[in-house]
């Protein structure tokens, strides 16, 4: 599975950058962490696969929902507000090729998180690889200029392995 062949990956981004590193799937109005990497020698309280975070205000919901076809984003019946989000994710995924939920509308004041889209064919939709820690070890400048290019690294090396064309590019 894709989820296998992160593993060795995403083990090293959470070790390199300090970082609890994911992977998530949407879940109705939430993303349900699937499975998550933590870096080695934390004794750190961290999330574990079955928890689940808003759609809304996440980078890892902002991802999924950029990648989203309009027509399985208009099936939603998305607020405006929705609207909003998935447009800056998608702007961030054409700019930068990774998404972070900007400041004002983020879930939790306790986590800074980068993401990005893969297309996972076992699911028939985009999941999200994500990175997040407590905001004083993950500040925004270092998700924009390490964290958010090593993940993207990582998922375009994982979209070559596998053949899988880029998450946006499905989005039609």
């Amino acid at each position: 599975s894709f989820i296998d062949l992160a593993a060795d990956a995403m083990q090293r981004l959470a070790n390199q950058t300090g970082t609890l590193a994911v992977i998530a799937v949407r879940d109705g109005e939430r993303m349900m962490l699937v499975k998550t990497w933590r870096p080695e020698g934390t004794a750190s309280i961290w999330l574990e696969p079955g928890h689940r975070i808003p759609l809304f205000g996440s980078s890892s919901g902002q991802a999924v929902l950029a990648a989203m076809s309009d027509d399985k984003f208009l099936a939603l019946t998305p607020a405006e507000d929705l609207r909003a989000f998935r447009q800056d994710g998608y702007a961030q995924l054409l700019a930068q090729g990774f998404t972070i939920a900007p400041v004002a509308l983020r879930y939790a004041r306790t986590v800074n998180a980068v993401s990005v889209p893969y297309f996972a064919g076992e699911f028939g939709a985009s999941v999200a690889f994500s990175c997040g820690a407590l905001p004083e070890l993950l500040t925004d400048d270092r998700m924009m200029g390490d964290v958010g290019p090593a993940l993207r690294a990582v998922v375009r090396d994982l979209e070559n392995r596998t053949g899988h064309a880029p998450a946006l590019a499905r989005r039609g």
